[in-house]
């Protein structure tokens, strides 16, 4: 299980290396997201939290810190993405939850070269308006 939890924690936070651009500071919080190709996450772990691994499916991976604490913080996350020629989708998030990690996935399609807007709503506990993150990815199929 140590194995599981370290393998994915590598898988969700490659894209977050090195991207200091990946980070916005909302508040008392700290969230790091991402888009990326589902092809990079092992099968076992897609199987095992019922994600799809396509080289046209796209993952919006967030990670929400609580900047007091330091530690991952429970929050409601919604959004949806569109592209240049305004077909917006709307994303569905679901909570993965391993030891002392917590993400919130999303999946959606897209075609190659193809420029998503992505705009999302963050609520964390105890907060009566949702905090904005929005951001600009291009997806690009892979070989």
């Amino acid at each position: 299980m140590k194995q599981l939890i370290t393998c994915l924690a590598i898988i969700f936070t490659i894209p977050l290396i090195n991207a200091e651009d990946n980070v916005k500071d909302i508040g008392n919080y700290r969230v790091f997201y991402s888009a990326f190709i589902s092809d990079f996450i092992q099968p076992e772990i897609a199987k095992q939290y019922g994600l799809t691994r396509s080289k046209v499916v796209g993952l919006v991976n967030i990670t929400v810190i609580d900047k007091t604490t330091e530690k991952a913080t429970v929050a409601n996350v919604s959004g949806s993405a569109s592209n240049l020629l305004g077909q917006n989708k709307t994303l569905a998030f679901k909570e993965i939850r391993e030891a002392n990690a917590l993400y919130y996935i999303a999946q959606f399609s897209f075609s190659n070269n193809e420029r998503y807007n992505f705009k999302l709503d963050i609520r964390t506990h105890g907060d009566d308006t949702p905090k904005s993150l929005s951001f600009v990815h291009t997806m690009y199929v892979s070989k």
